[in-house]
């Protein structure tokens, strides 16, 4: 299983050559005749050890898979697919692609990483290990797959694998371009040459987009093998009514958010827009209040006005205290012009490294807005209470180094758009609600006045409505009359 030359049936006749050759007897003895008699009694046992070999054979053929990954029937199954596929007049590369239902964009990427050369033809033995290791492989071995069929194809595949939309708007740039720079920062930390190579495709996968290979798993199994496709979460996948609610979004494209579901699988859920500067107004306040009391992972996203677009990943309910809180599995990311993730550090456990969101609606200490890392007075990304002094800087303690923005913009910088989204779906909006109606009945019992105590009270009766009463005091003085 571990040998790297794919496994074969040894044929019957060399199992029988191996019996008989084991069943042979080199004594020999004096006088021709007792010779022609040992020579007789050699045939008798080597014929007796060729069935015996055949047998033996029988029950090896039996015992070996046709595959080490496979299963005999999904070979056979497999085969059937070879065999039309390779006598398709139109050739092999078209026709399997047209039994996966593929889109022409990931067509190329598709037949490569199934195996198939680069003058159109496709190896029987090659088709079979592609497919076994897109399916049983190690997480290395599929994305060593994809890799093969050029890295953006591997994105086209991995998109139209999760969504199933051949007519879906997707830009792989943003991807490819968030590869390249990967690639120049490790080689940069690591004092070598910047390469483009599998092992570094790899090295990206892990950093940026774990869950890249799932979807395509996922597709080749059921499409070739029949196999039911997975239920519930997937990377890529969103459900028909968060299409819908997403297709409104005016920064979050389908490429987008297929990025951000292979990168956390918390985006791999529903979707439910909370806040749109377009729709509500560019209000500090509604925003604020949009994400208070939610009680799941939640999504602010920026276009500024280069046409720029990052935000944050955080899971810890909102409110607002002015002081930093949060949960290390937030992230702060890179959509456009280039996609990249600036994971925490650490666990949070060390000074300043726990500054995971911030929000501060009132108050004279620290600046008054929505932020992440940094400290209360310069945070690593922040967007102020009047839009005037955003900042999204390159350094802090509780996210990874990095450019959120181009590096060669400035820190401070203009939104444009600005929205944000809920990811726990039905429960966590019901609880927001409840939490609204709470705020609101502690702020409608603070305005509220017991008159009767008030009145009663001297002291307010004579310093805060002394004017009021001050008739009742004359009465009161005369003795009543």
């Amino acid at each position: 299983e571990n040998c790297d030359r794919p496994l074969r049936r040894l044929e019957e006749p060399q199992w029988a050559s191996l019996g008989g050759a084991m069943g042979h007897s080199s004594s020999k003895h004096d006088g021709k005749k007792g010779h022609q008699h040992h020579h007789h009694h050699s045939q008798e046992q080597q014929h007796g050890a060729s069935g015996a070999g055949r047998q033996a054979a029988a029950a090896a053929a039996a015992a070996i898979r046709l595959h080490p990954l496979l299963t005999d029937a999904e070979v056979s199954i497999l085969e059937q697919t070879h065999a039309k596929s390779a006598a398709d007049e139109r050739g092999a590369q078209l026709a399997l692609c047209e039994a996966l239902g593929l889109p022409e964009r990931a067509t190329a990427a598709a037949f490569t990483a199934l195996g198939g050369a680069a003058d159109g033809s496709l190896d029987k033995r090659a088709f079979l290990d592609a497919v076994a290791l897109l399916i049983r492989g190690t997480t290395a071995d599929m994305r060593g797959q994809l890799f093969k069929g050029g890295v953006p194809g591997a994105f086209e595949l991995a998109f139209f694998a999760a969504n199933g939309d051949a007519k879906a708007d997707f830009d792989a740039g943003p991807l490819v371009k968030g590869f390249e720079e990967f690639a120049q920062r490790y080689a940069e930390a690591n004092s070598c040459e910047a390469t483009l190579d599998v092992e570094m495709f790899r090295r990206w996968c892990t950093a940026d987009v774990p869950s890249l290979h799932e979807p395509v798993l996922d597709f080749v199994s059921h499409k070739l093998l029949n196999t039911p496709t997975r239920a519930g979460a997937l990377a890529g996948r969103v459900s028909a009514a968060s299409k819908e609610k997403l297709a409104e979004s005016e920064v979050l494209t389908p490429g987008a958010v297929f990025a951000l579901s292979c990168c956390d699988a918390r985006c791999q859920g529903g979707w439910d827009r909370l806040f749109s500067s377009n729709k509500d107004g560019m209000s500090f306040d509604a925003m604020a209040k949009s994400l208070i009391g939610y009680e799941g992972p939640t999504v602010v996203v920026v276009q500024d006005a280069d046409g720029n677009v990052f935000g944050a990943l955080v899971s810890e309910t909102w409110r607002e205290c002015g002081v930093f809180y949060g949960q290390p599995n937030s992230v702060l990311f890179s959509i456009k012009p280039s996609f990249s993730l600036r994971r925490c550090r650490t666990d949070g456990t060390s000074a300043g490294t726990d500054h995971f969101q911030y929000l501060k609606i009132r108050g004279r200490q620290g600046h008054q807005g929505i932020g992440f890392g940094g400290d209360e007075y310069t945070l690593r990304l922040f967007l102020d209470r009047n839009f005037e002094e955003c900042r999204a800087a390159k350094f802090d303690l509780t996210y990874d180094e990095g450019p959120i923005r181009p590096a060669d913009q400035p820190a401070i910088f203009k939104p444009n758009i600005i929205e944000c989204w809920g990811l726990g779906g039905e429960e966590a909006a019901q609880a927001q609600v409840l939490e609204h109606a709470d705020i609101e009945r502690m702020q409608l019992n603070r305005r509220k006045v017991d008159k009767k105590k008030f009145v009663e009270n001297e002291f307010d009766r004579q310093f805060l409505l002394g004017g009021t009463y001050a008739h009742q005091q004359q009465v009161d003085d005369r003795g009543g009359q």
